[in-house]
């Protein structure tokens, strides 16, 4: 096919000349009134597509004439097929991103609403009302950490641990809800029961220092048994004690002096200890009716004997003219010994049972003191002289 402007060939099935951009015309080997047929056919065909694609085909058209790309512009015109699937994808592809857009945000609607506050506590409620505890107790957790101000979902979340002897949870649980209402004695009932669970006595003694509420006190007292008393303080001391064990509840006592567990090697309790010089540890347990043990109290004394302070003489030495009588002081249990020589006195020297004259002429006294420990004092020793 020839151009009928610049006379190039064109290949056969072109609209426009891809040399000039003239529309395309028949060669002249065709009769006059078939290229006019054909040039109408034409024009009445670029008529059509304007009036089916609007202005903006025609633009496109023009755009591509304008920039040389000639050959694109014959692929738009004739892939006619080709351009509708295009624009029938598009279209899919609209509706579907719409689609999953909606899709989407009845998922977070959905999610939202299930994970409220109120959906899940109302879920927990009713799982609780037909003794499904286990589900229960999750609904109510969830609804904790939704709202962790709400003491109903904090405090059944505890309750619903206890139910399926989740203890430790339920501690949790219970002390997170004090936080939020430290009035609530039903709190410190959980709280005491869990423990006693577990096996943590020394907590429930610790919950019974923090609370003044008569039955909360009693509530606890039920759950534990409280350990022995001692009538003395542990500690160092310089003499024999006389030791009493109680328990406050009238519980039996075990007690050991070697540091041993009285559980399984203790003595009963009948009497009082008496302690003496050296270091004691007593470790006493109290045991209820039906053999059950309390917590093990241990308490170290340690006694060391002083020795007798040096004895006082009066009078303390000197020249006397006339009969003196010689007096000295003993500590209560202790004894006195002396001699007149200056040797040193023992116990079986002279024993002092009261006060005794100044020998005539010149002597030297010295006294010691022995305590019912045997512990010796420091010797006194000073002269005396009688001139008559």
């Amino acid at each position: 096919m020839i151009c009928s402007k610049c006379k190039n060939e064109i290949e056969n099935g072109l609209i426009y000349c891809p040399h000039c951009g003239e529309s395309i015309q028949l060669v002249p080997n065709y009769d006059i009134l078939e290229e006019e047929l054909l040039t109408s056919i034409v024009e009445d065909k670029d008529k059509t597509v304007e009036f089916a694609e609007g202005v903006y085909a025609n633009v496109e058209e023009q755009s591509l004439i304008n920039s040389g790309d000639l050959q694109s512009l014959n692929n738009a015109n004739t892939d006619g097929p080709e351009y509708s699937n295009r624009r029938f994808v598009v279209r899919v592809s609209i509706i579907t991103g719409t689609l999953i857009l909606f899709v989407l945000l009845i998922f977070v609607i959905i999610h939202l609403y299930t994970n409220s506050y109120n959906y899940l506590y109302q879920h927990a409620v009713d799982a609780e009302s037909i003794g499904k505890y286990t589900d229960a107790t999750y609904y109510y957790r969830e609804a904790a950490l939704a709202d962790d101000k709400s003491y109903d979902a904090v405090y059944n979340w505890g309750r619903m641990c206890f139910e399926i002897k989740d203890y430790n949870n339920c501690v949790e649980a219970m002390l997170a809800a004090h936080e939020l209402d430290s009035t609530s004695t039903d709190i410190y009932i959980y709280l005491t029961k869990s423990y006693y669970a577990l096996g943590e006595t020394k907590k429930i003694y610790d919950l019974l220092g923090n609370t003044e509420n008569q039955d909360v006190r009693e509530l606890i007292t039920s759950y534990i048994i409280f350990p022995p008393s001692f009538s003395i303080e542990e500690g160092e001391y310089n003499q024999d004690i006389e030791l009493e064990i109680k328990s406050i509840d009238g519980y039996d006592i075990f007690y050991t002096l070697d540091g041993k567990d009285p559980t399984i090697q203790g003595f009963k309790f009948r009497h009082n200890v008496i302690l003496t010089e050296g270091t004691t540890t007593i470790n006493a347990v109290c045991c209820t009716e039906d053999g059950e043990y309390g917590e093990i109290v241990s308490k170290t004394y340690t006694i060391s004997y002083d020795a007798p302070s040096m004895p006082i003489v009066t009078p303390s030495g000197g020249v006397f003219f006339e009969e003196t009588l010689i007096s000295i002081e003993v500590p209560e249990g202790a004894s006195a010994y002396y001699t007149w020589d200056g040797s040193t006195p023992t116990e079986a020297s002279t024993l002092y049972t009261g006060s005794f004259p100044v020998l005539p002429g010149g002597s030297v006294l010295s006294v010691i003191i022995i305590d019912k420990h045997g512990n010796v004092s420091e010797q006194y020793k000073s002269e005396f002289y009688l001139i008559i």
